[in-house]
């Protein structure tokens, strides 16, 4: 009961969200929400892979394609918490970047002061083991790991123009997946539906498809997802990627469509 009732809500939050949409584009826009989805499914395409692009891998959220509206509507939210956090970690300033090196610094020099204390003849085995303990615990990083540490590898930067530049994604990054989230998702759960079956009974089965790749021969086998796949080989992408597969296919549902509405 309780599944049905959240099913009710999801439906009824998207229903009301398209409902919404279409009342916003009859009487700003005096065009038809429907119709106007339909024929920018390359436009919906280009704003879902910027949406999405700092997740690197998309097909671990599997919820995108779920039947259940809420586990839907949760995982479009979810979509822009790592972008956001991307996008300001990205604007991290030279001020916050200096406070954190005199951190270090600070760190590094109760370390030294530590171990001076740790070695001295007047303190007693006790408190030199205390000593010797915080003298490890405030050396942020051992000389070793230092000196193995990979070379910095920044590209040359523009300065204030990147600084400028870059706060101005930040919003425009938030405008663009509101839009998407009020617009978009709505109708593109009703696409998931159906483009999303066939990912959706792929993720469901107990079997996989995989294959590896010989100087000689494609070799290609089924066997149980508890087996794990053989070294060198490679899951099929109907099972390993649900979302990208059924972006696919609501890709070309899409396209059919709008050249039957056109």
């Amino acid at each position: 009961m309780r599944r049905v009732v959240a099913v009710v809500v999801g439906l009824v939050l998207l229903g009301g969200l398209a409902v919404v949409d279409w009342l916003v584009f009859r009487t700003w826009f005096d065009s038809d929400y429907l119709r106007w989805y339909l024929k920018n499914g390359a436009l919906i395409a280009i704003v879902f892979g910027l949406v999405t692009l700092a997740w690197g891998d998309l097909n671990k959220v599997t919820g995108l394609v779920s039947a259940h509206p809420l586990e839907y509507l949760a995982s479009c939210l979810a979509l822009g918490t790592l972008p956001s956090l991307a996008a300001a970690a990205q604007l991290e300033s030279d001020r916050s970047r200096a406070r954190s090196e005199r951190l270090k610094a600070a760190r590094m020099e109760l370390s030294r002061q530590a171990d001076e204390l740790a070695v001295s003849a007047q303190l007693s085995d006790e408190l030199k083991q205390r000593f010797a303990a915080i003298s490890q615990e405030a050396d942020p990083m051992p000389e070793s790991a230092a000196a193995t540490s990979a070379p910095d590898v920044t590209p040359r930067g523009l300065g204030l123009v990147d600084v400028v530049l870059g706060s101005l994604f930040g919003p425009a990054f938030l405008l663009v997946f509101v839009a998407w989230l009020l617009v978009v998702a709505p109708l593109q759960f009703v696409v998931n539906l159906a483009a999303g079956a066939p990912a959706r009974l792929a993720l469901a089965s107990p079997a996989r498809a995989w294959y590896r790749i010989t100087p000689h021969e494609i070799h290609v086998e089924e066997a149980l997802k508890s087996d794990s796949v053989p070294e060198g080989a490679t899951e099929s992408g109907f099972s390993a990627k649900p979302v990208t597969f059924t972006a696919a296919i609501a890709s070309a549902l899409l396209f059919a469509v709008s050249r039957l509405v056109s």
